[in-house]
C-alpha cells in the first residue's frame, strides 16, 4: 500500500492535480520546504504548495524512487527553473494509518533556490488572493 501512496503522490506532484493527494495525507502531516526553515502543518497549504510546483518548473519528470525501510520512501525529480537544471528529492513517511504524515523536500543546486522561492511565493499569493 505504501508504494501505492508514493505513486499517487508522484502523479499528483507531476500533474499539479492534487485532489487525491489531500486524501492520502494525515491530518497531522508536516512538511519541510526546500527553501524555508518553517515547518508546514496545514494539509491544505501543503497541497497548494505541491500543486504549484508543476506550474513553475519545466521539463518536470520522475527520475527514480526509493523505499528506505521504516516506512520511508523517496521520489527524485528533474526539472528546469528559468532554463537551469534542478533536482528535487522528496522524502515521504507513511504512518500506521497508511497516510503520508511527513514530507521533506530537498533541492539542488541551491543556487536556484531563490528563483524557485520567488516563483512559489508569487503563485501562492495568486491562490490566496483568488480565494479571498
Amino acid at each position: 500500500m505504501a508504494s501505492e501512496l508514493t505513486a499517487i503522490y508522484i502523479a499528483s506532484v507531476l500533474s499539479g492535480e492534487t485532489n487525491e493527494l489531500l486524501q492520502i495525507l494525515s491530518k497531522d502531516v508536516t512538511a519541510l520546504s526546500p527553501t524555508s526553515a518553517d515547518i508546514l502543518r496545514d494539509p491544505n497549504m501543503i497541497v497548494i504548495g505541491l500543486s504549484i510546483v508543476s506550474k513553475i518548473v519545466s521539463e518536470f519528470r520522475l527520475v527514480r524512487t526509493y523505499e528506505a525501510g521504516d516506512n520511508w520512501h523517496a521520489a527524485v525529480f528533474d526539472a528546469k527553473i528559468d532554463g537551469e537544471a534542478v533536482q528535487f528529492s522528496d522524502h515521504l513517511h507513511v504512518d500506521e494509518n497508511n497516510c503520508i504524515d511527513h514530507i521533506e523536500i530537498f533541492m539542488r543546486p541551491t543556487s536556484v533556490a531563490d528563483a524557485f522561492n520567488a516563483k512559489m511565493s508569487a503563485e501562492i499569493r495568486k491562490v490566496v488572493n483568488k480565494n479571498k
